[in-house]
């Protein structure tokens, strides 16, 4: 499979998932094709949008706290997973 087909799927993929995020008013923005379009097109805009979507989700990421649950409290991928490496605490 040449680059540019598998980068075709995976800038369609892309902008699918992007969609799942806007509101309405970005949605509906005239723009937007445009945008789009861009993004379908030229390597350099893929790839700066799909930095800065990694970006922003990274820091959205690091505002969250998880908190998990397991009937066993010595549930060794629980902790290493979700504890910080074994320096959780257990209530």
């Amino acid at each position: 499979m040449s680059q540019s087909c598998w980068h075709r799927g995976k800038r369609e993929e892309f902008l699918t998932f992007s969609r799942m995020f806007l509101g309405p008013d970005m949605l509906n923005h005239p723009l937007r094709p445009k945008y789009e379009h861009l993004i379908r097109t030229d390597d350099d805009q893929f790839i700066r949008a799909i930095t800065e979507s990694s970006r922003l989700l990274a820091e959205n990421l690091a505002l969250r706290r998880f908190y998990c649950l397991t009937p066993f409290a010595d549930n060794t991928l629980m902790w290493s997973h979700y504890a910080d490496n074994h320096r959780g605490i257990c209530l």
